[in-house]
């Protein structure tokens, strides 16, 4: 059983708990499988007021996920670090992370500064404060905290599914998060 920080990440919460299930998801922005992944946790953990679900950015990127041994071109961090300004700056972090998962496809081949400036124009955020707050160390060391949290977990990849600690294998399916509140419940 695996212990996650609570407050590192993006949380959907209905009220103040106590909760059945604490779902934790690490993700990253361009991963296929995560983008289908999204939907589901997401009304799943609306459904249920006794859910708590908290995504976790893990960019498939070692410039800023540094365990990883491969280097990419760094548009996974500066994503996930939009995500996490988005939300400092108005609490869009949610339809930010919405957002990219939805024109996931598009943006694959797009230089961040075109994302950036779509991103904060769809958001009505100031484009030159979001690039500051991406830049700046607080969001990148979030960014290697979740990362981090991810590693010591073990996770075999993108989307990994955490349910009360446990690594919840396809636990994107809605049956498999079903037949775990099922259980828990009785």
């Amino acid at each position: 059983t695996m212990s996650f920080d609570e407050n590192k990440g993006l949380t959907i919460q209905r009220n103040q708990g106590p909760y059945r299930m604490v779902i934790v998801e690490f993700a990253d922005f361009l991963c296929p499988h995560c983008r289908v992944a999204y939907p589901t946790l997401e009304a799943f953990a609306q459904g249920h007021p006794d859910v708590k679900l908290i995504f976790k950015p893990f960019p498939l990127d070692g410039k800023c996920n540094k365990d990883l041994k491969q280097q990419g071109d760094g548009l996974r961090c500066q994503l996930a670090a939009s995500v996490f300004c988005a939300e400092q700056m108005g609490q869009k972090g949610w339809a930010a992370h919405h957002w990219i998962f939805d024109r996931q496809e598009s943006i694959h081949s797009k230089s961040f500064d075109w994302i950036r400036d779509q991103l904060s124009q769809e958001l009505k955020i100031d484009s030159k404060e979001l690039q500051k707050c991406v830049d700046s160390d607080p969001i990148n060391e979030l960014i290697a905290a979740t990362s981090k949290e991810g590693f010591t977990a073990k996770i075999p990849g993108t989307p990994a599914i955490f349910v009360n600690g446990k690594n919840l294998d396809r636990g994107y399916f809605l049956p498999v998060l079903q037949e775990v509140y099922n259980k828990i419940s009785n």
